[in-house]
């Protein structure tokens, strides 16, 4: 499962994990993988996406033409 955009109000604690948590238990309580895709290198975000212990990491590519 992808979920491709999470938006809560930023200032109410706790909405983003519960955002993620209800999404989740509604939508994809019979998946085995939830993808939250790219961290964009925001610190917040990816300390919020490792909190989940997520099973694999993947790595970012570039690709460049000539």
């Amino acid at each position: 499962f992808v979920v491709h955009i999470e938006k809560a109000l930023a200032d109410v604690q706790g909405a983003y994990p519960m955002l993620c948590s209800q999404f989740a238990a509604h939508n994809a309580d019979r998946l085995s993988y939830i993808n939250r895709e790219e961290d964009l290198g925001i610190e917040g975000l990816r300390k919020s996406k490792l909190s989940y212990n997520p099973a694999f990491l993947l790595n970012k590519n570039v690709i460049t033409f000539r």
